[in-house]
């Protein structure tokens, strides 16, 4: 972040914010005169919107790495399929839109595992809606476990974890969902974010 002092002779320093110096804050938040951009540039960091003079600003646009609508149960969930007992990570850059209650992924832990466990993580913007994550046991139709807050972290980027030990043969489920939070009452109820799912040994 920085600002460009302009300074007059004899006059007090203020400050202009230079546009694109500053990442949304929470709710959108923005410097005085700013707006927070939609659009997906990253350069200011993964996934992290920057402030931008109100009249260049653009509208929210989140573009899927690939379309799995419908995928709001876990009926509907993408399927992960022939993951071992340590698999590579399954990633997907998703969008959470307005009124879009959840998105699916569903896999089996494998039944020849001695100990498995799963290991998601989630990323998304600070600027917009906060989205959690929900582990399920889908043939018991049962939440397993929920994210928490990961170690790491960036500048205007949220990251939730969630590592569970697992039970071999059962399908689960791992929802991602909006959490309510950060809504900018409800003008900014949507997100985007990236998913990474895989299968490990507990630690």
């Amino acid at each position: 972040m920085r600002a460009l002092v302009m300074c007059a002779a004899l006059a007090a320093c203020t400050p202009d914010i230079v546009s694109g110096s500053y990442l949304c804050g929470p709710d959108s938040a923005c410097p005085e005169g700013q707006a927070c951009n939609g659009t997906e540039d990253k350069t200011a960091g993964l996934m992290a919107e920057t402030c931008v003079l109100a009249s260049l600003a653009q509208p929210f646009k989140c573009t899927p790495k690939f379309d799995a609508e419908p995928d709001n149960s876990a009926a509907e969930g993408y399927v992960i399929s022939n993951l071992g007992c340590v698999s590579a990570p399954f990633t997907n850059d998703g969008c959470m839109p307005v009124d879009d209650a959840s998105d699916w992924v569903t896999f089996v832990a494998p039944s020849i595992c001695t100990s498995v466990g799963v290991q998601a993580r989630l990323t998304f913007p600070l600027a917009y809606e906060e989205l959690g994550l929900e582990l399920w046991n889908v043939d018991a139709n049962m939440m397993v476990a929920e994210d928490k807050e990961c170690p790491q972290g960036s500048d205007g980027v949220v990251r939730r974890c969630l590592d569970v030990t697992l039970v071999p043969g059962i399908k689960y489920g791992v929802k991602v969902k909006p959490t309510g939070e950060g809504a900018c009452d409800g003008n900014c109820s949507y997100n985007r974010y990236s998913l990474s799912v895989q299968l490990a040994t507990p630690g």
